[in-house]
């Protein structure tokens, strides 16, 4: 008895403890503090509801490539670029969802998000100036083994001269095969070979943190490291 009392009242003083995200406006961290039984709480709500919309946007669809360009036309219809006069806001990608708004990355980070749910690893890379800023995002999601590339601002699946969806490598093999597409709107001026060229190697960015078990072991880790 004595040790399930013990193990209740450690439950409750971890769930008590305060926990601190910070959600950037126009760029500017503004901290945000509550409860960490709060934002698990919210967190699991939010994974709930992005599940939910992911299943409802592929509909019918079962195959992989046909489930990952519902999810690319649906965000790009849905994620317009961010109104003037709006503030910029980077937090979670239900968030963006429930805008309906974001920057050219947001919008990719939400298609990379929606298309984890469908059991597709992937996430955002950017293609990177020679100062090292940011070019202009691009979402990378594996698909029959290998990875393919999307413009989810333009609503566009990069493709080879065949019409077959292009493989990262092939791209970054060969960018002159996007020679003959616009370059697009929110990329400064970059061509798609330009952007290719400069994409980050290394990992990608993935998704997987915007998921209750992963972000509780994150945030059990980080209590237990203060």
């Amino acid at each position: 008895m004595a040790l399930a009392v013990g193990v209740l009242v450690l439950v409750v003083a971890v769930a008590l403890q305060p926990s601190t995200t910070e959600v950037y406006v126009d760029f500017q961290p503004r901290p945000v503090t509550q409860p960490l039984y709060a934002k698990l709480l919210a967190f699991i709500d939010r994974d709930v509801q992005m599940r939910e919309l992911s299943d409802r946007i592929v509909g019918d669809a079962t195959e992989p490539e046909e489930k990952a360009l519902r999810i690319l036309h649906w965000t790009a219809a849905n994620i317009r670029p961010t109104p003037p006069g709006m503030p910029i806001v980077d937090d979670h990608p239900y968030f963006i969802v429930v805008r309906g708004y974001g920057q050219a990355d947001q919008a990719t980070d939400v298609f990379a998000n929606l298309a984890a749910y469908q059991g597709m690893t992937g996430g955002l890379v950017y293609s990177k100036r020679s100062d090292g800023r940011n070019y202009y995002a691009l979402a990378v999601i594996r698909i029959d083994g290998a990875d393919r590339v999307f413009d989810v601002r333009e609503d566009r699946a990069l493709r080879a001269p065949d019409g077959r969806l292009a493989t990262l490598d092939e791209l970054r093999a060969d960018p002159s095969m996007l020679e003959g597409l616009p370059a697009p709107a929110a990329a400064n001026g970059a061509t798609y070979p330009v952007l290719i060229r400069t994409l980050e190697s290394g990992t990608i960015r993935r998704p997987s943190n915007q998921m209750p078990l992963s972000r509780i072991i994150d945030e059990i880790g980080r209590l237990l490291h203060r």
